[in-house]
């Protein structure tokens, strides 16, 4: 069922669909106290509610699955899920926990070899940097990110810097790049972020039309995903 969640929300963007799955995970693995597979379920079923815009519940879900992951010494699940608490609490505008759960994250994945997560934890930093006007300190958290092979996400946020500090045209350069990317990975989640992003670098270099045409590109490719946070990115465009 885990898997089937993860297939639907991933691959497909069928976040209801996948939650279904992934709630009943939880369920039958609560009932045969498999605590490791309960906190697998649970990081599902709080990714489903995150790309549903649903904020709040995805925090209060992960904080479950994280304190668990403490209790019963599951080391691997309570660090390698703390990167995405990390991103829960900032949607909430939690600054200081989402740093403080990055933090906690990023030495373990850096001295297990733990790529993926040292790449989660340094785009949560870096998000948190851009936030804080923090833009010198993000580009660097996220150049370390690109180097552990994370390069979409990485080049989204990058732009988003590089858009702030008043250099749109190396944010659309950057945009460009992660959009061709994600194109020939067919990964449309990430494309729309990068449409989104260059869209809002458009918009700076004032370039309407482009921004535009870029916002929705991003837009069509958030109504077929049921993507509540790229739908409020291209629309903060338009």
């Amino acid at each position: 069922l885990s898997r089937r969640a993860r297939s639907l929300h991933g691959r497909h963007g069928q976040h209801r669909e996948a939650l279904a799955y992934a709630q009943e995970a939880a369920s039958l693995s609560e009932a045969a106290g498999d605590v490791a597979g309960l906190i697998g379920a649970l990081n599902s079923v709080a990714l489903c509610h995150l790309f549903l815009g649903e904020a709040e519940t995805t925090r209060s879900t992960l904080e479950r699955a994280i304190d668990l992951a403490r209790q019963h010494d599951e080391a691997y699940s309570y660090y390698r899920y703390l990167p995405n608490l990390s991103l829960a609490r900032q949607e909430v505008g939690d600054l200081d926990g989402a740093r403080q759960a990055a933090e906690e994250a990023l030495p373990w994945a850096r001295d297990h070899g733990q790529l993926e997560t040292v790449g989660h934890s340094l785009s949560a930093l870096g998000r948190i940097a851009i936030q804080q006007g923090r833009f010198d300190r993000a580009l660097g958290l996220l150049s370390e990110e690109i180097d552990t092979g994370e390069q979409m996400q990485a080049l989204g946020q990058s732009a988003d810097a590089w858009r702030r500090l008043g250099r749109p045209a190396r944010a659309i350069e950057l945009c460009r790049e992660g959009v061709d990317l994600a194109r020939r990975e067919r990964n449309r989640i990430q494309e729309g972020y990068l449409l989104a992003a260059e869209a809002a670098a458009a918009l700076a270099s004032g370039s309407p039309s482009t921004a535009e045409e870029m916002a929705r590109q991003g837009l069509e490719i958030a109504r077929e995903q049921t993507h509540a946070r790229i739908t409020y990115a291209c629309v903060s465009v338009l």
